[in-house]
């Protein structure tokens, strides 16, 4: 019995005197937070073994340490340690973070989080009058991380598409975008990127852009051509060239231009292809040309060109050709007695017979009449010089009414010559009389 209280007593002092010789501590750990942004510090405190080094590791699913640790407890057992959560972490793991030295050692779970991601809005792209390509960047920041677009024609933006690509992972820096459609001409819009992922939401700063205006694509006016009269018979080249202009009215820039002819007598003409293809605020007109083809028989060739552009309703106009006999374009007694068809008195009556006497019935039988009687008459005059002087002095009078029709304020001063000659030789005769 005394050697059993001895003892007791022994150990007391013992423990007394040498605290450390006392039963080890189990040890604890607690966690400043249950969870943590990826790269943010987190704190492990607790008690063990008083005076003992003890070891900290943070493992990730896979088995794998990702943060290894040591700190010695004070005197009482107390540690605290902080480490930063590893930027190689994936976001959403949950991590092991064990505590202690050997077999004493306690577990807590971390649960990771991403950080919110970095969202850059670009400029704009690929405007047009109804579309546009969004543009912008996303640092994932490690975490899942979907991407959008918001647009609208305020800040308050009203639509929301998904960028491509989304979702985003990753550290690095990663090009969106989005095509927009269907918007209206000359508007401007509002929009900005947006990422969200598990360390929150980002959006990017406000940017606009306007769509263009609404493109008009047409020309001026092309009108039917007729091209000069051609007789049968006539020489190669004689045929007259048409030179056309085609001229860009709308705002729109006019691609691909060209030129066909078409229907039955399309095979009767030749056609060049526009100087210039694309009509622009540099180049606004063009020309190409149009004539008759060597050797048309007699009759109207009549062919429709149709002008074609990208985005232009085709204009469409008719080219025509007439191809004639000659006409009998003589004046046989007067140019018998002149002895040219070219001398003017001759001309004077050509033009007279054309746009007097051939306009009505009656003149146009009085033409008829002469050049069905008139021929041998002219063979006469023609071969007898008396008789040339004598028609021409016949003729002066017809000559000179036919010019005074032509020159009318000639014809008014001679009446008035007249009238004052009559006027003043009747005083005289008056006079004499008194």
């Amino acid at each position: 019995m005394r050697k059993n209280l001895a003892l007791l007593f022994a150990l007391f002092i013992i423990r007394v005197l040498y605290p450390g010789i006392s039963r080890a501590a189990s040890t604890t750990a607690v966690l400043s937070s249950s969870q943590a942004v990826i790269g943010a510090q987190v704190c492990v405190t607790g008690i063990s073994s008083a005076d003992t080094w003890i070891t900290v590791k943070a493992v990730n699913p896979a088995g794998s340490v990702v943060f290894f640790g040591g700190v010695k407890t004070d005197g009482s057992g107390n540690y605290s340690l902080s480490f930063k959560v590893p930027a190689t972490v994936k976001a959403g793991d949950t991590l092991t973070v064990v505590a202690g030295y050997g077999s004493n050692v306690e577990a807590q779970s971390l649960d990771t989080l991403g950080a919110a991601p970095i969202a850059t809005t670009n400029e704009a792209g690929s405007i047009t009058t109804t579309g546009a390509t969004l543009n912008g960047t996303i640092n994932a920041n490690n975490a899942s991380t979907t991407v959008t677009f918001e647009y609208g024609t305020t800040t308050n933006y009203g639509t929301s598409v998904t960028a491509a690509p989304s979702p985003v992972t990753g550290t690095t820096t990663t090009a969106v975008s989005y095509a927009l459609s269907d918007l209206q001409p000359n508007t401007t819009y509002h929009y900005r990127v947006v990422g969200v992922n598990s360390g929150g939401t980002t959006n990017g700063s406000d940017h606009t852009f306007t769509t263009q205006e609404d493109q008009t694509y047409t020309i001026e006016n092309l009108n039917n051509q007729t091209l000069t009269a051609l007789i049968t018979g006539y020489a190669s080249g004689s045929q007259e060239t048409k030179s056309i202009t085609i001229t860009k009215t709308g705002t729109g820039d006019l691609a691909g231009l060209s030129v066909v002819l078409n229907g039955a007598n399309a095979g009767s003409f030749t056609i060049t292809d526009p100087a210039a293809t694309t009509l622009d605020s540099s180049t606004p007109s063009t020309t190409f040309t149009i004539k008759a083809n060597d050797g048309l028989a007699e009759g109207t060739y009549s062919a429709t060109v149709t002008v074609s552009a990208a985005n232009m309703t085709d204009a469409i106009f008719t080219v025509t050709q007439e191809v004639c006999q000659e006409k009998l374009d003589e004046c046989f007694i007067a140019t018998a007695a002149f002895g040219s068809k070219f001398d003017w008195p001759v001309t004077i009556l050509r033009h007279f017979r054309d746009q007097y006497l051939l306009t009505n019935g009656p003149g146009t039988a009085f033409v008829n009449l002469y050049y069905k009687n008139s021929p041998p008459i002219a063979a006469i005059i023609a071969a007898n010089q008396p008789l040339k002087m004598l028609v021409r002095v016949l003729l002066a009078p017809v000559i000179a009414g036919v010019y005074l029709i032509y020159h009318p304020m000639m014809l008014v001063v001679l009446v008035i010559l007249l009238v004052t000659f009559v006027v003043i030789r009747r005083k005289r005769l008056l006079r004499k009389c008194a």
